[in-house]
């Protein structure tokens, strides 16, 4: 169809056919994208007219073999390109410049991004690595001005597979290493902040879309949870505080929202009780409701727990 339409407007004045050279001339032109030069080759066609000397302008026109195959070309579309082709279209290695300054230099298929290759756009992000159809999958390295990055796998232009992500928040430099799928944080991984030169692993354990669900969160120097999240909120587990002035443990189940604990076991080391006491009951605004205090050796129960208040195993005094 491109054929026919240049041989249509090739056509020399009384003339049935236009010559094949000339139109094969014109048509590896166009497909290199060199509009600029047909039109210069058509105006001196037309120019000449029936005294136009058409193998002289084809010779001084049209693009050699080794041109063809290991050529730079500009388009109108707004790039520049310099490398291989094959059938028309960019394959094998090649550079790809944009008018706004964004650049690919690597390995084409068919006229995409394919193989080995590194994009760097203009405002300072760039991904060196593995592509396939034009998108980034495989092994590779996305990174940005910002101190944003990404190493590891892709597939289909998203995050999937093994990798690692860093980032600044406030200063702080925060990592995920692990388990990706679909862009976001999902199977095994950790999340660790960097603070003032001290890594400190924040969670541990398994995502799902992007949720910590499952693992260890450290809250602080002395206190961490583990257990079931629902994202990043213990909801079914233990809170442990270790203290030099002295420590504690909650174990259970907590309300969706972490407001509030319910049938949850609390073991603490207080003026309350003694060392090998634990109290085991229902919570309400965080506080003692509805349970007993017993001896964590032999289970036995000693006193008894209503509404908050503490009382002594069967007298019912106000402890």
């Amino acid at each position: 169809m491109i054929r026919t339409f240049v041989a249509n407007v090739f056509r020399l004045e009384n003339k049935d056919t236009t010559p094949v050279e000339l139109v094969e001339t014109a048509y590896k032109l166009l497909l290199d994208g060199k509009i600029g030069t047909v039109k210069e080759m058509y105006l001196e066609i037309k120019k000449g007219g029936d005294d136009a000397n058409v193998d002289e302008i084809i010779e001084k026109y049209k693009l050699k073999e080794d041109e063809l195959n290991q050529s730079s070309s500009e388009n109108d579309g707004g790039y520049k390109y310099e490398g291989d082709y094959k059938d028309g279209l960019f394959h094998g290695q090649g550079t790809l410049t944009y008018s706004d300054g964004d650049q690919y230099v690597g390995e084409f298929k068919d006229g995409k991004y394919h193989g080995q290759g590194t994009f760097t756009w203009s405002d300072g992000v760039s991904y060196k690595g593995e592509w396939k159809d034009g998108k980034y999958h495989g092994q590779g390295t996305e990174t940005s001005s910002d101190g944003l990055s990404y190493k590891g796998e892709w597939k289909d232009g998203k995050e999937h597979g093994q990798g690692k992500k860093t980032w600044t928040t406030d200063g702080e430099l925060n990592t995920y290493e692990g388990e990706y799928r679909n862009g976001v944080w999902h199977g095994k991984g950790k999340y660790i902040v960097d603070l003032g030169g001290k890594e400190e692993t924040i969670c541990e354990g398994i995502w799902e879309e992007g949720k910590f669900v499952k693992g260890k969160r450290i809250v602080s120097d002395y206190m961490y949870y583990e257990g079931i999240f629902n994202n990043y909120i213990l909801i079914k587990g233990k809170q442990v505080i270790e203290h030099p002035e002295g420590s504690s443990t909650q174990e259970g189940e907590f309300n969706l929202d972490g407001s509030d604990k319910i049938d949850f076991i609390y073991t603490e080391f207080s003026s309350i009780l003694d060392e090998d006491e634990c109290y085991v009951g229902t919570f309400k605004d965080n506080g003692w409701n509805d349970g007993f205090i017993i001896k964590v050796n032999t289970g036995k129960k000693i006193r008894k727990v209503e509404n908050g208040t503490v009382y002594k195993l069967g007298f019912f005094d106000k402890f």
